[in-house]
């Protein structure tokens, strides 16, 4: 887990907690349990099924599978590593991508925004991990959602927050 860092006091920026790592790495995991089963029949199995799994196909097969397995871990990985959920003066982003033509950034403006909720449950309690939605004001089709964002629960409440005092000096809804 990592802290959450101030940009120079404009921005907050919030990142993905462990917890979002943990679907990658079961996925790789049973993945390769079933690759390594189908091929440890191959060779430990009874008779007839060494009969039937007896061609080479039975082995590249499932290595190729793990190895493909492996390229999406690392590039799932990599791509949770590089989300940025950022609260500043502007509004509330999201940065993300692995690739030139896929990084860029989503987002909302301050007058733009209808509210923010994240989602408890006792998992989300418990390791300060929560999702998080930014509600866009005039429809559904702008809303911002990212899961497990590590104190998810302070951006909820500072977004709301600085709503609030936005309504109060009059500085939204132009």
């Amino acid at each position: 887990m990592e802290d959450n860092q101030r940009n120079d006091g404009s921005a907050r920026i919030y990142r993905i907690s462990w917890i979002g790592y943990i679907r990658p790495v079961f996925l790789l995991t049973v993945v390769t349990a079933i690759c390594i089963a189908v091929i440890m029949a191959r060779d430990f199995g009874s008779p007839s099924m060494q009969l039937q799994l007896a061609s080479p196909l039975f082995v590249i097969a499932p290595a190729c599978v793990i190895v493909l397995a492996l390229i999406g871990f690392v590039l799932k990985f990599y791509y949770l590593s590089t989300l940025r959920f950022i609260i500043n003066a502007d509004g509330v982003y999201l940065f993300r991508g692995i690739f030139p033509w896929t990084k860029g950034q989503t987002g909302t403006l301050w007058q733009d925004i209808a509210d923010a909720q994240y989602f408890p449950g006792f998992i989300a309690w418990l390791t300060k991990t929560y999702s998080v939605q930014v509600r866009f004001r005039f429809n559904k089709s702008n809303e911002t959602f990212v899961p497990y964002i590590w104190n998810g629960h302070q951006a909820v409440m500072l977004i709301n927050q600085t709503l609030q005092e936005r309504a109060r000096s009059g500085q939204d809804r132009h």
